[in-house]
């Protein structure tokens, strides 16, 4: 089992039961949801990063990016 970390977080009721309705239309539960979007959000990220990274290196070494 992966290593777990708990912990509470407030949340506008608006908010709340936005999630909670996308939860149940995926099928999953609003803590399994939750981690997923997380999950998506944090690789979008690193994506990100990477391509300006990646337009950094293009730009300092005169190659055109793709």
């Amino acid at each position: 089992m992966k290593e777990q970390t708990k912990f509470a977080l407030r949340l506008p009721t608006s908010l709340y039961e936005a999630i909670r309705k996308e939860a149940e239309k995926s099928g999953m539960s609003i803590n399994e949801y939750m981690v997923y979007v997380m999950e998506q959000y944090h690789k979008l990220d690193v994506m990100s990063r990477l391509a300006s990274l990646e337009m950094t290196v293009a730009k300092l070494t005169g190659f055109p990016e793709e």
